[in-house]
């Protein structure tokens, strides 16, 4: 497929959030994931019989070159969300390959952290793979409890290496925590995704924690969570288009401006114009930069670029 230049004032479409969201046991991690859009889960923690509703189709793999084949023969082909579970056991079946592809990925039979970068990055390449079919990705994960720098205990995806994970997180829109509850006044089961103390997490589209219904009354809870998600993140990408549209309608006249009179001209034109306030406090920027390097500033009491 041929490049596709987006420049700053196009939206960019969002048809692609993936989620990653882990916890402790109990708490319905693999029941949650069957509210997708049609999901088709891939089994690698063998736990799929422990589901408590109708589950969807599940796949059960020993090997990660099982997925790449099942992937190419196009065994997804049926559904819309292809589920994970768990996202750790899944990176153990690539373990293997990292270690025979390179002797430098491994150390005494165990990943090195190249390796560890290298799995991770085998994960990313697949789930590009994934978008590219236009299908939604959920990754559910056990929890790790750790610790950080400073000793402070901390909750995470449980993935195999933390270079693996730090390759992993750059892909997901979405990583969240579900919790027990928020603290007293806010009791059941709530996925957070917000980063916090204390925790692994991220929020492309800007969510408070999002309540856990009884899933037997909301069968398609995380498919409509999904789709909030893309229309979020959807909205500040046409934001971000709106404020280059503002900005470029005068970013090109104030950067060829070679007169004083042309500079006012341009700063008269941009407050009758009456843009959004970031996109003034750009202007802005632009102006008084472009006046300083032609030795001009901007007089208060005349509300007007002068000569300093």
């Amino acid at each position: 497929m041929a490049a596709k230049l987006i420049l700053p004032d196009e939206v960019i479409d969002v048809n692609f959030v993936p989620v990653l969201y882990y916890g402790p046991p109990g708490l319905g991690k693999t029941q949650i994931a069957q509210t997708a859009e049609n999901p088709i889960t891939l089994d690698f923690d063998k736990g799929a019989h422990r589901l408590r509703l109708d589950r969807g189709p599940v796949m059960q793999f020993d090997t990660w070159t099982d997925v790449i084949q099942e992937g190419e023969k196009g065994a997804f082909k049926a559904y819309h969300t292809v589920v994970i579970d768990t996202g750790g056991r899944a990176l153990d079946t690539i373990i293997p390959d990292v270690l025979a592809e390179n002797p430098k990925n491994g150390y005494r039979g165990n990943l090195s952290p190249q390796g560890y970068g290298v799995l991770g990055g085998r994960f990313v390449t697949w789930m590009k793979t994934v978008k590219s079919w236009n299908k939604d990705v959920v990754v559910v994960c056990h929890q790790e409890n750790d610790k950080d720098a400073n000793g402070n205990p901390t909750a995470c995806p449980d993935f195999p290496g933390k270079m693996a994970l730090k390759e992993i997180y750059k892909t997901f829109d979405m990583i969240g925590q579900l919790r027990h509850n928020l603290g007293n006044e806010a009791k059941g089961r709530y996925l957070d995704f917000s980063p916090g103390e204390g925790r692994i997490a991220k929020n492309a589209p800007g969510f408070d924690p999002v309540p856990v219904p009884e899933l037997e009354n909301s069968p398609r809870f995380l498919a409509e969570l999904i789709e909030r998600a893309k229309l979020s993140i959807g909205k500040t990408a046409e934001k971000s288009a709106a404020l280059a549209r503002e900005i470029e309608q005068f970013a090109p006249t104030i950067a060829a401006v070679k007169k004083l009179d042309g500079l006012n001209a341009a700063y008269l034109a941009v407050k009758q114009a009456k843009p959004s306030q970031t996109a003034k406090r750009r202007l802005w920027t632009l102006m008084t930069q472009h006046a300083a390097a032609a030795g001009w500033a901007h007089d208060p009491k005349s509300d007007s670029f002068v000569e300093v």
